[in-house]
This record gives C-alpha cells, sequence and structure tokens, in this order.
C-alpha cells in the first residue's frame, strides 16, 4: 500500500556527504514588528548583532541587503547564514544610518540538564538534514524514542531550558530514554535544495521516515524497543512512517492530532474553533457553510488553487477564513502541503502502523478542536489490534501543553487577550504519563 507518494525517489536520490554540517548563525537578538524594519528588543551576549555593534533600541532595516520589514522576513534573511559567513547589517539609530559589518557567529549548541547529546545528520533529497541524539548516562543500547515535532517550519533545538521541546525531550532522556530529533529540510543547519516552507506534505513525512531508518541503526539505539512521539502535526505523520516502514515501532505516543480528512479539520476550524475562543455560534457555522463547496474543490477533488480561484467567486474570503494569506499560503505553508494530508487514509495508516499506540489530547486544547479523534485513534486501533491503544484526556490542558485551567476558563483569557501569557504554565503531567505509559509497554511482550 502506497503512504509517502514520492518518498522512495527521495530516499533514492540522497548522497551522503563527507563534511560536517556547517552551525547556523545566530544573530542573538529579541526582534519586535515595527515601522520600517524590526525593531532591538534585547542583544544577547556574544552573538552576531553584539559582536557587529548593535544596540537595543536600533531599527534592524537590512540583511546582508535584503529588506527587512518585519520578523517573518527577518527570518527568511538568515535561514542561509552559516558561522562564519560575511554579515552587514544596516540599522537606524536615531537620525543615523549605519553600516555594521563582520562576521556571523554559530548559534549555542544545546546544554542538556541532564544525559548528553551529539550533533549528527542524515542524508535526505540531495542534502542532509540535522539530527540531534540525546542520550541518558550509562551504558547503552537505550529504549528510543524518534520525536516528531510539530508544524511550524522553525529549529528544534531548544535554546532554553524552557523550551517546549527540550523539555519533553530532557523528560525521556531521564527515565532512560534515548531521543532522536531531525530538523525538517532547510531549518536548524540542514542544508541541501529543500525548504520547510516550499515543500509539500509527503516531503516533510518522508525526512521523518528517512530518521526513523537511520535511527534504528545508531549504536546508541535499541532497535527492538523503538517509540515514535508525533506531536500534532507529527501525530499525523507517525502512522505513515511506520505504515510505510519494514521495522514497526514498539509504540506510539500522539498529542494534540487528528485522524480523518483535513478538509473536516479545516471546515471545523471555520465554524467551531472561532466559536471556542468567544465568536457567535450562528455566525461561525454559517461561515464555515459558506467555504464548504470552496474546501471540497480544494482539498477532496484537490483542484490546484489558482483554479478554485478562479473558478468560485468566494473562494478568496472562504479560504482566507481558515488561513490563507494574500499570497496563497496557509499559515507560512504552501497549498499543496495541505492537499498532501487530505489525500492520506489516515485510519489505514494507523491499522498499519503496528505496535501498541497512546493517544493523548488535553481537555483545553482549542488547536485540536476536541478529543473525538484523538479518542477515535485508539478505537481504530483497539479494532486491529485489540487491547493495544489507550486514550487518556490530559485536565486543564492545552495544545501546547500548558496548564491553563477548565476550558471555559481558558476561553475567557482569549476574550481579555491573555491567554499567550499562559504558554510558560508547561504541565509536566504530560511528559509523566508518556513515560509511565512506555515503560509498561517494555514490561509487556510486544503487540503483534
Amino acid at each position: 500500500m502506497k503512504y509517502l507518494f514520492g518518498l522512495l525517489i527521495l530516499l533514492i536520490s540522497t548522497v551522503v556527504l563527507a563534511q560536517p554540517l556547517q552551525r547556523q548563525a545566530f544573530l542573538g537578538i529579541a526582534p519586535q514588528a515595527a515601522e520600517g524594519g524590526v525593531l532591538i528588543a534585547s542583544v544577547l551576549p556574544d552573538g552576531t548583532a553584539d559582536r557587529l555593534g548593535v544596540e537595543v533600541g536600533d531599527l534592524l532595516r537590512s540583511v546582508n541587503g535584503v529588506t527587512v520589514d518585519g520578523p517573518p522576513t527577518l527570518f527568511v534573511a538568515l535561514s542561509d547564514l552559516r558561522t562564519g559567513d560575511p554579515v552587514r547589517l544596516t540599522v537606524q539609530r536615531g537620525e543615523d544610518t549605519l553600516e555594521l559589518v563582520g562576521s556571523a557567529t554559530a548559534r549555542p549548541l544545546e546544554q542538556p540538564e541532564v544525559g548528553s547529546i551529539r550533533y549528527d545528520a542524515v542524508a535526505y533529497g540531495d542534502g542532509r538534514l540535522r539530527t540531534l541524539i540525546n542520550t541518558p548516562d550509562g551504558e547503552g543500547p537505550f529504549p528510543t524514542v524518534l520525536y516528531l515535532q510539530g508544524y511550524p517550519c522553525q529549529t528544534v533545538e531548544g535554546s532554553s531550558p524552557n523550551n517546549f521541546n527540550r523539555r519533553l525531550v530532557e523528560g525521556y532522556v531521564e527515565a532512560g530514554f534515548a531521543v532522536v530529533r531531525v530538523e525538517k529540510p532547510g531549518m536548524g543547519d540542514s542544508d541541501g535544495p529543500l525548504n520547510c516552507e516550499d515543500i509539500d506534505f509527503d516531503t516533510e513525512t518522508g525526512g521523518f521516515a528517512a530518521a526513523w531508518e537511520y535511527a534504528i541503526d545508531l549504536e546508541e539505539t535499541d532497535d527492538a524497543r523503538m517509540f515514535m512521539v508525533g506531536i500534532s502535526m507529527g501525530g499525523i505523520q507517525a502512522p505513515l512512517v511506520a505504515a510505510a516502514s519494514d521495522r514497526k515501532p514498539f509504540g506510539t505516543i500522539v498529542w494534540g492530532t487528528r485522524v480523518d480528512n483535513w478538509h473536516d479539520y479545516m471546515l471545523q476550524m471555520a465554524g467551531t474553533q472561532p466559536m471556542l475562543i468567544g465568536a457567535d455560534p450562528v455566525e461561525a457555522y454559517e461561515a464555515a457553510e459558506a467555504a464548504r463547496p470552496v474546501l471540497e474543490r480544494f482539498l477532496i477533488d484537490r483542484a490546484p488553487l489558482e483554479t478554485v480561484l478562479e473558478d468560485m467567486p468566494d473562494a478568496v474570503a472562504s479560504l482566507a477564513r481558515v488561513g490563507m494569506a494574500p499570497d496563497g499560503t496557509f499559515f507560512g505553508r504552501t497549498a499543496a502541503f495541505f492537499q498532501g494530508i487530505a489525500a492520506h487514509n489516515l485510519r489505514a495508516a494507523w491499522r498499519d502502523g503496528g505496535g501498541a499506540v497512546l493517544s493523548l489530547y488535553g481537555e483545553s486544547d482549542i488547536t485540536a478542536i476536541s478529543g473525538f479523534d484523538q479518542e477515535l485513534i485508539a478505537s481504530i486501533v483497539n479494532y486491529y489490534r485489540p487491547g493495544t491503544a489507550d486514550f487518556i484526556a490530559v485536565p486543564r490542558t492545552s495544545h501546547a501543553m500548558a496548564e491553563v485551567g477548565t476550558r471555559e476558563e481558558y476561553r475567557e483569557h482569549w476574550r481579555r487577550g491573555t491567554a499567550q501569557q499562559l504558554a510558560a504554565n508547561f504541565n509536566s503531567e504530560v511528559p509523566k504519563i508518556m513515560i509511565e505509559w512506555m515503560q509498561q509497554q517494555l514490561n509487556q511482550e510486544p503487540a503483534s
């Protein structure tokens, strides 16, 4: 059965290159959107900006001649910058325009609080993806987690100890698990022609598939005790990777994800999600119904976006309600990315993925909208492999694993504009539940 269209071609075309990956450059600022550029809110010691003489309050206007009009364009301007590359920053300081010139400094490496970390790479798509292998103290090989991060095009590294990904990883390591992370194409230190913001869904998923096969062969990992943990979008990709591989995971954990067609989720984004943060329920429903024929054409028929926009007069307004930007991207990703999700039969992937399954949902998660799909995943797996799947709803917890109160309390924070302030309230019960479940699986016979 075909799960990853085009994956085989991508994997065959990889070339292992001998030289190590160059470290991504580190500008070392806290940027804020401002008229005419990016306002420098803080400057970190020993970063590129600090070495070049950038000061708090400067307005950054360009990087190496590329105009910067906000944090997104700054990210693009820095994406290909590597350690030692020449850098020219144009900043406005009061009435003066300054040209600051020097060399890019390296982004600091992660310094784990438990265990150790090794930086490596896996070949993929005529380039390489940065991999990070965290291991506990002591003798390996260790039971291992392949960590499939969520949707955003951003590095999976966590320079801050409070970083969401890092908190999970170090929890697993402290419990005795090795953890393998892989950057998405174009992110972090990864090289090659592919870039996360431009690729389709199968190409991104193929990177995780390459990392799965790579992780199985590492000397640090116990290939008989391999788990996958998929967060949000990673929870959609995990069963596809497992189903396409000859080596099934010992167990799979997913958090805040979906299982039925992506078309249905986008309808709920238009009709239900706004209501959960305080919008008029009837108005939200009517907006979703107006979008239904457009979404069917786009995601069920998979017509090119250009054709949909030309043929359907309400298409622009309807798709804007579910995140389409003026340039035709959705939340910074291509239209083809979302059509690729909708093309997959995720129920079949869960049937064929093998191993035990833990499906988790935060009861206050507005992003995933409801726990129905998460419970459905466990039901699907138990239909084909009875007694091997569990569903757990974690109280008072958001999509980002933060303690936010009940859904009604969280909704009130959205109304007040204070919801983002809760993101730092990481719920340590979530990794605890994951770890206890994995340890239970290791004490049992493998699921067939």
